[in-house]
């Protein structure tokens, strides 16, 4: 299991070079990452869209009719990286790596109307906590590790995304990175899922994979 594990992952991190010359280490607030990476435990919470704004002046008007390409972007990026496999892997928690995807992935009905603009969007590490502070969970001990989705840019051909590590009990943010990915392919639900695809291999690559080394 152990050779299978270092062979995936010296393959993710080849095939993770590809990711587009436009993604991005934005912002990296880490006052409690030796907690997380010393951790032996972590619930990992999936994609939060309760705050997301697409970017795109072709859309706007069409907020309720696209409201049904959230799960699809959620089923997408799952297909991919499977949090069983994928993100167990990567976050070398092993067998002590547990999933609770429904509670915060089901948050994308909690989206502001409208959610399409003509402008840009961005939120400021307090506003991230007031997101994390907001969950209603099941578990209410250890580390939780979450997606928070910011913004689908159109314009920019980009995605930001809050890859978020917490304390569960206390809601705390322990160590929060944006980043920025860059997009792909063809059809809605495919282009968006893409961006967080490429973000995701950055972040693992660039920032988490470096901290636990």
């Amino acid at each position: 299991m152990r050779k299978f594990n270092t062979i995936f992952l010296l393959l993710f991190l080849f095939q993770s070079f590809v990711y587009s010359q436009g993604s991005s280490i934005i912002e990296n607030y880490c006052p409690f990452m030796k907690e997380v990476v010393n951790a032996k435990s972590v619930v990992y919470y999936g994609l939060d869209f309760s705050k997301i704004v697409l970017t795109d002046p072709h859309k706007y008007g069409k907020d309720q009719k696209l409201m049904k390409f959230f799960p699809a972007w959620i089923d997408d990026f799952h297909k991919e990286i499977v949090p069983d496999i994928h993100i167990k892997s990567w976050l070398h928690k092993g067998d002590n790596f547990k999933t609770e995807l429904t509670s915060v992935q089901e948050r994308f009905k909690l989206v502001a109307n409208p959610w399409i603009s003509f402008d840009n969007h961005s939120f400021g590490i307090d506003s991230l906590q007031e997101i994390i502070r907001s969950y209603q969970v099941k578990k209410n001990e250890g580390i939780g590790f979450v997606i928070v989705l910011e913004n689908f840019n159109k314009i920019g051909e980009y995605v930001t995304a809050y890859f978020t590590f917490f304390n569960i009990e206390s809601k705390e943010i322990l160590w929060a990175t944006k980043v920025s990915g860059k997009p792909g392919g063809f059809g809605m639900s495919a282009y968006w899922a893409a961006g967080i695809r490429d973000a995701t291999k950055l972040y693992m690559n660039k920032v988490y994979f470096k901290s636990v080394n």
